[in-house]
């Protein structure tokens, strides 16, 4: 059976860090949690583009809700749908040495 850590004892985002981009729409400071910004960033180099670039596109793409609200909605779909693509098989069997 799983453990299960009460809401009040997991640890919760340590601390925002001040950002500033220059979007489309135009200079725009954000201030994100360090996980976030670390979501963000690996996203922004998987697809070999800047953060900056992938920001704009979310901002530009997020309709009437908040920027930082978009953004973490992307980065959960964004890891969301990348766990649905990974077999989880490989890491479920056992490794097996040879006898010898």
């Amino acid at each position: 059976m799983a453990h299960v850590i009460p809401i009040a004892a997991r640890p919760m985002a340590t601390q925002r860090t001040l950002r500033r981009f220059s979007l489309t729409s135009g200079p725009l400071e954000l201030r994100l949690e360090t996980e976030l910004w670390s979501a963000l960033s690996g996203i922004a180099n998987e697809r070999r583009m800047p953060l900056a670039n992938l920001i704009d596109l979310i901002d530009q793409q997020r309709g009437q809700q908040s920027l930082p609200r978009a953004l973490w909605r992307f980065a959960i779909a964004y890891f969301q749908a990348l766990s649905e693509t990974v077999d989880p098989a490989p890491l479920a069997r056992p490794v097996l040495k040879p006898v010898g």
